[in-house]
């Protein structure tokens, strides 16, 4: 005869998933409203800073592509940077570079000061972009990813149509000065702080810390070229 069987563990009852954190995607988000906007802005602020720094067409035109093309070659470099350092600090490195340029944009007496302080926030802007999607990839998975990178895109359009009209504003109303910092500085609290998801968080086999550069050149397919 059989012996007596072991009673039952009593059924546990399912608990439910817990919830995407906001707070690294609004940050996220707002730096990525900020870059793009002052890419757009600074196009309608081009005649207002030649007429105050007396800058020729061809400094005055490296207002916009020195952005351009700091953006395009940094963005593969910040990858590589964000695998070494982690994402999270690049892109609070980022950021910080993106905001102390704007603040050297907003003070430079000369065009050519101006078009080097524009280069730096082209640096700083591709370390926002590229370590921001990287830092949404690894918080969120399955439907909350692909929300959280529809925001992402449909943010980057909004500040691209915004930045002419808050620029064009501030340049009638106070001066071009006054866009770099209203339009161009991401928050304090664009540094977001975020604990990955177990199924993300499992360790990687240890390669040579290197910076790769390579293909890190600008190409007329990049959105940010003009």
């Amino acid at each position: 005869m059989p012996g007596p069987q072991a009673p039952l563990a009593p059924a546990t009852p399912a608990t439910a998933p817990p919830k995407p954190p906001w707070l690294p995607l609004a940050a996220i988000l707002l730096a990525v409203f900020v870059v793009p906007m002052s890419i757009s802005g600074t196009a309608v602020a081009l005649p207002g800073i030649g007429a105050d720094t007396g800058a020729g067409p061809a400094p005055l035109q490296w207002v916009v592509n020195a952005f351009n093309v700091a953006f395009a070659c940094f963005t593969l470099v910040w990858g590589s940077v964000a695998d070494i350092v982690g994402r999270v600090r690049a892109f609070a490195a980022g950021a910080a570079v993106y905001a102390v340029a704007s603040l050297a944009s907003a003070l430079a007496s000369d065009v050519l000061l101006l078009d080097a302080a524009r280069a730096l926030a082209g640096i700083g802007g591709a370390a926002i972009f590229s370590c921001g999607s990287a830092i949404l990839s690894t918080v969120y998975e399955g439907p909350a990813r692909a929300k959280a990178f529809a925001l992402f895109g449909t943010v980057a359009g909004v500040g691209i149509a915004v930045g002419p009209s808050l620029s064009g504003a501030l340049l009638q109303t106070v001066s071009w000065r006054w866009s770099s910092p209203c339009t161009r500085w991401p928050s304090p609290s664009s540094w977001p702080r975020y604990r990955p998801s177990p199924a993300r968080s499992r360790p990687r086999p240890v390669r040579p810390a290197r910076v790769s550069t390579y293909p890190a050149a600008p190409s007329s397919s990049s959105p940010w070229c003009c």
